[in-house]
């Protein structure tokens, strides 16, 4: 930062970080604008001269969300709603700035509606400016510091593959160690509370996204299950509504939340890619495709792999998992790798009549610890957590002793 900025808190805040603030104005009158080239540097602005038409708010912003947007409500209240919730409907990190000098509460109420975060009267006021930016500045903080959080998504190749078997064993094996939470996608009658041993809910996870523009933490606790194991869960809706989807916004949202909650955000989602699911993509860490040695399931394998790759998913986020593996399979890992032209990432060996009893009946953890199942789990959630971790999860293993429950290895849901 240049010297002649650091006893200026407005420069100050927009250079913190390694980028500083990008800043849109649209449809700004003259004298406002003339009043931001006062105060904020020229390479920091862009100028939308009108109200856009068609096309998205990255094609009007140059190709890349800026942090703060100026939107001028005078020229046109509807034309400027309608442009705010564009924008926050489609970059909610965007914070949206109404400017205007109608100071009636309806036109206020209806522009925070709209997604904007702040209400600036004109003229402009330079201190106003300043604590508005210093609230971006803050949140912009914030999501830096919940980029450390990771997002699992475990995609089947098709149904019955064992995704969502892997994902609670997991998600209960990390959550010895980490902050945990397993979100079930499936839009009807998903498995992933019923394999922890929960009967019932006050949320499911599409209720939850519903409601994401208010989620915080304390709401966020009342509507969780908690698993005696340390994992947190939101189970799928428990009826047979198969037509459910959630807007962008109201996904990004929840992972803005979860993310500053968590260490580590496990998806269900139902099996293959769909123009639902495809919208986790974006939000994902690590995309797990988890397949059988079956023709069927490995055709679908190279399907989503290629649409990953069109989607320039890099390939170092997107993990392919051979389950149910088996030394002597028809189909060698060998030539699954050749089929699907790339690397198998970790091998889960198969014991489905394990997984099976320990599903329906629990068995106590000791005698599932001895299985080549739970020892292959365990590896992988270590290798995930860390080696820093491990050491957390063993000490709460060995005060842990309960048992009933799906999965007998983490007893019942408390």
């Amino acid at each position: 930062m240049p010297l002649s900025y650091r006893n200026d808190p407005v420069q100050t805040e927009i250079h913190s970080g390694t980028q500083p603030f990008s800043i849109v104005t649209i449809a700004l009158d003259r004298d406002s604008g003339k009043l931001l080239k006062l105060w904020l540097p020229s390479s920091l602005l862009r100028e939308i001269p009108d109200y856009p038409g068609n096309g998205s708010f990255l094609d009007w912003s140059g190709g890349s969300a800026p942090d703060v947007c100026l939107v001028d409500f005078d020229k046109g209240a509807a034309k400027a709603f309608n442009i705010a919730e564009l924008i926050h409907q489609d970059n909610p990190n965007t914070a949206i700035f109404a400017v205007s000098s109608d100071d009636r509460p309806e036109v206020i109420i209806q522009a925070m509606r709209g997604g904007c975060s702040e209400y600036l009267f004109k003229p402009l006021v330079r201190d106003q400016l300043l604590e508005a930016l210093i609230r971006a500045g803050s949140r912009r903080r914030e999501r830096k510091e919940r980029a450390s959080a990771q997002v699992l998504t475990f995609i089947g190749a098709k149904g019955g593959c064992g995704v969502t078997t892997i994902a609670t064993q997991l998600g209960a094996l990390l959550a010895g160690s980490k902050r945990t939470f397993l979100l079930d996608l499936h839009p009807s009658l998903g498995d992933a509370g019923l394999y922890l041993g929960f009967a019932s809910n006050q949320c499911h996870s599409y209720e939850l996204m519903q409601n994401a523009d208010r989620l915080e933490a304390e709401l966020l606790q009342s509507l969780v299950l908690h698993h005696y194991s340390g994992l947190d869960v939101v189970p799928s809706p428990n009826d047979f509504d198969s037509a459910r989807h959630a807007p962008t916004s109201a996904i990004t949202q929840t992972f803005n939340v979860l993310r500053l909650l968590y260490d580590f955000i496990i998806i269900d989602p139902p099996a293959g890619l769909n123009e639902h699911t495809a919208k986790l993509l974006g939000h994902s860490d690590y995309l797990y495709i988890v397949t059988v040695a079956e023709v069927s399931a490995l055709r679908n394998v190279s399907q989503i792999l290629e649409h990953l790759a069109q989607e320039e998913i890099p390939d170092e986020r997107i993990r392919v998992i051979l389950n149910r593996f088996e030394k002597r399979s028809p189909i060698p890992d060998s030539q699954i790798e050749k089929v699907i032209r790339r690397k198998i990432f970790r091998t889960v060996p198969n014991q489905y009549e394990q997984a099976v009893r320990t599903i329906t009946t629990g068995e106590s953890k000791d005698d599932v610890s001895r299985s080549d199942l739970m020892r292959n789990l365990k590896g992988w959630a270590d290798l995930i957590a860390g080696p820093t971790a491990q050491a957390t999860a063993a000490s709460a293993s060995a005060n842990n002793k309960k048992k009933s429950g799906i999965l007998g290895f983490f007893g019942g849901g408390a």
